[in-house]
C-alpha cells in the first residue's frame, strides 16, 4: 500500500498512524553523550547499535512509523564535523530500514531547520538556507517513505522546504514549532502557516514539540481539509536544555489524547523527554478506542 494510501485510510477512519517518539532525548537515556551541536548525527556513525536499538524498542512498542535519525545529518548542522560524517544521513536511514525489514512500517526522513530550531536570529543567507535543504532533501527523499518537515518555526525556510517537495513529488508531513502565542518565530499564526502549506499538498499538517496545554490551545487552527499531525514535548524544563528528562507519563499523555476534547490526528507521535512507554499507552489507548 503507497504511503499516501496509508494516511488516507487512516484519516478516514479516525485511527491515527502511530509514530514513534523522540530519538534525541532517548538515545541520552541510552548512553549516547550530547558532546556537542553534532552529536546526534555522530551517533549514526559512533553507535550504530543504539540508534538501531531505539528504533526497534519503538517498533515493539507499537509505532506504525519511525523517524531515521537525521535530525542533525543537514549539511549546514555537520558543517566541519569531519569527511567521517558526510554520509551520516545515509547511515541513519539505512539502520531505520534495518529496523522495519520485516514489518509494514514506514520511515519518516526528519528535515529540520537548517540551523537551531529555537534560534530567534538568522545567522546564515537565503542561499545556504535553499542548499541546505535541497542537497538534505536529495538525500532522505529516495531512502524513506516519507518527508517529516518537523519543529519548522520559521514561514520562508518552510517554503523552501513545501517547494521542493512539491516540485519533486515527495510524499511529506509538514510539523510547525509554535510559542505558547500560537506563532511561529516570524510571526505567523499557527493556522495561517497552516493553511498556506494547504496548497502544496502534504499528507499531513501539525505541530511537534510543544507542550500539551500550548497544542490545546492551538489545535483548532489546524485547517479541517487536512489530515493533522502532532507529536508533543512531553519532557520537563525548557526546550533549549541540553538534557531533557520526561516530564509527562505516559498514562497522562495517553490520557490527554483519549480526551473527547482531542481533535483526533491521522499521525500521531510524542516528542522530546519520551521513550517508548509513551508509545506503548498510545498504542492501547488507539487500540481500546478502535
Amino acid at each position: 500500500m503507497r504511503v499516501a494510501e496509508r494516511f488516507e485510510r487512516a484519516s478516514g477512519s479516525g485511527k491515527p498512524l502511530l509514530l514513534d517518539g523522540a530519538t534525541g532525548s532517548y538515545l541520552q537515556q541510552s548512553g549516547v553523550v550530547a558532546s556537542d551541536a553534532k552529536w546526534s548525527a555522530r551517533a549514526n556513525v559512533e553507535a550504530p547499535e543504539t540508534v538501531l536499538a531505539v528504533h526497534r524498542a519503538y517498533l515493539e512498542a507499537g509505532s506504525d512509523a519511525i523517524t531515521a535519525n537525521t535530525f542533525r545529518t543537514n549539511p549546514l548542522a555537520l558543517r566541519g564535523a569531519g569527511r567521517e560524517y558526510d554520509d551520516a544521513a545515509e547511515r541513519a536511514i539505512a539502520l531505520a530500514r534495518e529496523a522495519v525489514r520485516g514489518t509494514d512500517a514506514l520511515v519518516a526522513g526528519s528535515n529540520p531547520p537548517a540551523e537551531d530550531c529555537y534560534q530567534r536570529e538568522r545567522r546564515v543567507s537565503r542561499a545556504e538556507l535553499e542548499r541546505n535543504h535541497r542537497e538534505h532533501l536529495e538525500r532522505l527523499a529516495p531512502r524513506c517513505d516519507f518527508l517529516l518537515l518537523e519543529t519548522q518555526s520559521r514561514w520562508d525556510e518552510i517554503e523552501i522546504q513545501l517547494e521542493w517537495c512539491a516540485k519533486g513529488g515527495a510524499p511529506f508531513v509538514v510539523s510547525f514549532y509554535v510559542g505558547a502565542d500560537g506563532r511561529l518565530l516570524s510571526g505567523e499564526r499557527v493556522g495561517e502557516a497552516a493553511r498556506r502549506a494547504l496548497d502544496y499538498g502534504p499528507l499531513a499538517i501539525g505541530v511537534n514539540c510543544v507542550s500539551l496545554d500550548t497544542y490545546a490551545n492551538v489545535e483548532r487552527e489546524l485547517p479541517n481539509e487536512a489530515p493533522t499531525s502532532a507529536h508533543l514535548n512531553c519532557g520537563d524544563g525548557a526546550v533549549t536544555d541540553e538534557t531533557i528528562s520526561c516530564g509527562v507519563s505516559p498514562k497522562e499523555y495517553a490520557a490527554f489524547w483519549k480526551s473527547d476534547a482531542r481533535r483526533r490526528p491521522t499521525l500521531l507521535g510524542a516528542c522530546c523527554g519520551s521513550e517508548p512507554a509513551h508509545i506503548k499507552a498510545l498504542r492501547k489507548a488507539i487500540d481500546e478506542t478502535y
